[in-house]
This record gives C-alpha cells, structure tokens and sequence, in this order.
C-alpha cells in the first residue's frame, strides 16, 4: 500500500462529515459536468484532426510521427499547445476517474444515511481516514 496518498480528517459530529461528504459530492457533479462540456466541444476537433491525419497518411504513403509538444520534468508532463486527441484522451480519462470517485462518495454518502439516523445528536469524535480522497475507515470515538 503506498502511503503517499493517505489523509486524516477530524469531525464533530456525524452531520459534519455527511455536510463534508456532500460538499465533495457537489464539487465532483461539477467538475464532470464542466469536462463534459469540454469533451463535447473537442469531438468535432478530434474528428476533423483524425481525418487529416488519414488524408496526409494516404497521400505521402506512410504514416506521418507526431510533432510532440510534450516534455517531461520530474515525472511531471507539460504538453504545450496538444493536439485535440491528446487535449481529448486527458479529459475523457480524468472523466472516468472523477465519475468512479462520485460513484464511490455516493455509495459512501448512503451508508451515512444510516449512520445519521442512530447517531444524529450524538456528540463524537470521528476520524476518518482517506485514500486518494475517499473515505476507507471511519473511527467513531464517544
């Protein structure tokens, strides 16, 4: 297990941590819904840069390399001025990673619900520790 992406968080209450919960519930719904927007306006982009791609393919014979804008710095990858499929393959795939995130919070959220229901006006404290973001162990301590 890497350690690198573990977090510790302290809340007062059951209500806290759902508020906290439904806060990054909301951020995520947002940030996919401003990705897919910005998908949506790269498809017709990457299907018009495919299509020169085939057509300069077709007439020089071979297959043409790729300028690359790409430069790596510690690990670190800087694409200055991307083509549409390498502005389009990070979306999408930043997409899928925050939609299975969202998916995770929601089913999180659900078993809040019934944390809530029993343990509303109990005064706890609770520590929650986080793995990339998500909740993995809920300490409640009376």
């Amino acid at each position: 297990m890497n350690t690198a992406d573990i977090d510790i968080m302290f809340f007062k209450n059951i209500r806290e941590f759902t508020k906290f919960v439904d806060d990054q519930i909301r951020d995520l719904e947002r940030k996919l819904s401003q990705i897919s927007g910005i998908i949506e306006q790269l498809r017709d982009r990457v299907s018009r840069y495919e299509t020169f791609r085939k057509m300069i393919e077709e007439l020089t014979g071979k297959e043409q390399m790729p300028i690359s804008t790409t430069i790596e710095i510690t690990g670190l990858k800087i694409l200055f001025d991307p083509r549409p499929i390498d502005e389009y393959e990070v979306l999408n795939k930043a997409y899928s990673a925050i939609s299975d995130r969202l998916n995770v919070l929601r089913r999180i959220r659900e078993v809040l619900n019934v944390l809530e229901r029993y343990l509303s006006d109990e005064r706890l404290n609770i520590i929650v520790e986080f793995r990339a973001g998500i909740p993995i162990k809920i300490v409640l301590k009376s």
